[in-house]
């Protein structure tokens, strides 16, 4: 379990009141609990850390949370993996001839390769970053062609994962 979802579970008030006692959103408190975020700001960490080592034997520290976090997290996109038995992102002849850019000039938008792999499973990039604990804006920049290379994050657990198949290409220039 994410170890901040845990410490709010055994928190006794509501979301609206932690969010306001720690100084954040309600909404960066959820994205949190998601996995969104590489690493939760301090305010999360060491309120985790006082929570969870209020019931613990063994008492934590934010290495050890932000440890247990990044490890929940890869738990999930491990599971989202086997649960949608995942193909690798390939670059195949469809993917091709479905752009006019490469039926014109023979270029390859990877970006829209990757928007039409991801679009095979998930309804949203929303929901694929909620899926893969993954920060949803640079990967919605990404499938719109506001960038050419594809995020670093977004990149390391498609690598990490070896879901980055034949003829795919991270950079578009």
């Amino acid at each position: 379990m994410n170890p901040v979802s845990y410490a709010r579970y055994l928190y006794t008030g509501s979301t609206i009141k932690l969010s306001k006692e720690l100084g954040i959103s309600r909404q960066y408190l959820s994205r949190v609990e998601q996995g969104l975020y590489d690493k939760p700001n301090d305010k999360i960490l060491d309120w985790t850390v006082e929570t969870l080592n209020r019931s613990l034997e063994k008492p934590v520290n934010q290495d050890i949370v932000l440890q247990l976090y990044r490890e929940w997290q890869w738990q999930q996109r491990e599971s989202t993996k086997l649960n949608k038995a995942l193909r690798p992102l390939e670059v195949t002849e469809y993917a091709k001839i479905s752009q006019g850019s490469y039926r014109q000039h023979g270029i390859v938008y990877y970006h829209k390769v990757f928007e039409q792999w991801r679009g095979d499973y998930w309804p949203s990039a929303h929901a694929f970053c909620v899926d893969m604990c993954l920060h949803p804006s640079p990967v919605a920049e990404y499938e719109e062609g506001e960038t050419i290379t594809m995020p670093n994050q977004l990149k390391k657990v498609l690598s990490s994962l070896k879901l980055i198949g034949e003829g795919f290409v991270t950079s578009e220039r």
